[in-house]
């Protein structure tokens, strides 16, 4: 039987904020989270990228926050994400969805200011959203203390461990109080997070939606071969403009492996009248923000990113995804294909393979469990032949060197009367020349 919000131990001003929003009916994974935080659970979650695992525990932080009137200004709550642009999302759903607008938020992210950082914590906010490196460096700096911490919510740990944040993480760990009620979530439950989970939760709840490695059912999933060849880069750019002409897709997310492919399919983009921005970690922060606005106020078609993308970024009706390079890990290809296809909608996705990716498609389909069908409309079969070697020239023979004929002064004789004196050459004074007088 299908539950509402009503019936998931929420209060009635909770579930109307909710209702306002238009969402009627939880999700599975919310229907399994949302009352086990409420309990007082550590929950150990696992399900698909697009099922709402942000609403999952976002809405019971605010519902235990809003039960519990803060005794100091120490933040009460913690999220910790792997990337800037979900520390923004989650914040954005926390605003929206607080039914009373009492509960504060702060961000603390890399690459933006500092100081208006330790500003905005000096104000004693409810929650924190983080990463974990610079939260490490603010509380190292003792401008933050977690005495009064209740809740921790750890989202995309997967995304967290191919980061590198597990050093951070536990670190930050050791500095909490010892009865926090610890959250940890994830699209993939690979054996390190499994076993990082359970020796920082307490006893926790599994909540497992989905298999690992699986895609959403709602999005139709395709494959183009592009062989490889001198020219295969210029290959793929014309197909993928051929491919959204012909399939007349109208917006979406292109993942690029590279942060330089990224710049050079913005550039061919927009040089084909095709209104594109980019987005990677090598931008500032303001830029990033101001790309992916952009693209969610449809000012412009797609937007052309690299992994940073993948991960937390939720465009509401998003038709399409495209990955340009073949995905480097069977996990990534699983999160970017859930950028379409979110919470029951349609969506499309293509990627591109090369000879030199066979490997990978073999993976994802074992683990995938998928069955692989290319496009054949689009399959470029034959590679651009290379130029042939030239043949090495013959080697001429060298040439002979001609006798030079005797300079007239080296054919010269001296005379007795006119010896050659030491340093003059030839060139002798004549009062040298001159003989001398008897003694």
């Amino acid at each position: 039987m299908q539950k509402k919000f009503d019936d998931l131990y929420l209060t009635p001003a909770l579930c109307d904020r909710i209702k306002a929003f238009g969402f009627t009916q939880p999700t599975e994974v919310q229907q399994s989270v949302i009352p086990l935080m409420l309990q007082g659970h550590d929950v150990l979650g696992a399900a698909q990228t697009g099922t709402g695992k942000t609403a999952s525990y976002v809405l019971p932080i605010l519902e235990i926050l809003n039960s519990f009137p803060a005794k100091s200004k120490m933040p009460r709550a913690l999220v910790l994400v792997p990337t800037r642009e979900l520390a923004l999302q989650v914040e954005e759903s926390i605003l929206n969805l607080n039914p009373h607008g009492h509960i504060t938020t702060c961000v603390l992210i890399g690459g933006a200011s500092m100081p208006a950082q330790e500003k905005a914590i000096q104000k004693g906010p409810d929650v924190l959203i983080a990463t974990p490196g610079r939260l490490l460096d603010l509380y190292e700096k003792g401008r933050i203390l977690f005495l009064d911490m209740k809740l921790l919510v750890l989202d995309e740990a997967d995304r967290m461990l191919d980061m590198g944040f597990m050093p951070d993480i536990k670190t930050l760990m050791s500095y909490l109080p010892p009865r926090v009620q610890k959250v940890l979530l994830s699209a993939t439950m690979p054996k390190p997070i499994e076993n990082f989970a359970l020796s920082i939760l307490d006893h926790p709840k599994r909540v497992i939606i989905a298999p690992n490695l699986t895609t959403a059912k709602e999005v139709t999933q395709s494959f183009i071969h592009v062989a490889d060849g001198r020219n295969m880069d210029k290959a793929k750019r014309d197909t993928l403009r051929r491919l959204i002409i012909e399939q007349e897709i109208p917006s979406g997310i292109i993942f690029c492996n590279r942060k330089t492919d990224v710049d050079i399919l913005v550039k061919s983009f927009n040089h084909h009248k095709i209104p594109a921005v980019g987005l990677h970690g090598d931008m500032s922060q303001e830029t990033r923000i101001a790309s992916f606005d952009m693209f969610k106020r449809a000012e412009v078609r797609f937007l052309i990113a690299s992994d940073i993308a993948a991960r937390g970024l939720d465009v509401e009706d998003l038709p399409a995804v495209i990955n340009y390079n073949f995905p480097v890990s069977i996990e990534d290809y699983v999160h970017r294909v859930g950028r379409t296809g979110r919470a029951g909608a349609t969506g499309s996705a293509w990627t591109f393979v090369t000879n030199k990716d066979g490997k990978k498609m073999e993976r994802l389909a074992q683990k995938g469990k998928m069955e692989i069908s290319y496009l054949e409309d689009y399959a470029i079969t034959e590679a651009i032949p290379e130029r042939k070697p030239r043949a090495p020239k013959e080697k001429a023979a060298p040439k002979q060197r001609k006798e030079r004929a005797p300079s007239p002064r080296a054919s010269r004789v001296r005379t007795q009367d006119a010896p050659a004196a030491k340093g003059f050459g030839e060139n002798v004074p004549a009062f040298l020349r001159a003989p001398l007088p008897a003694v």
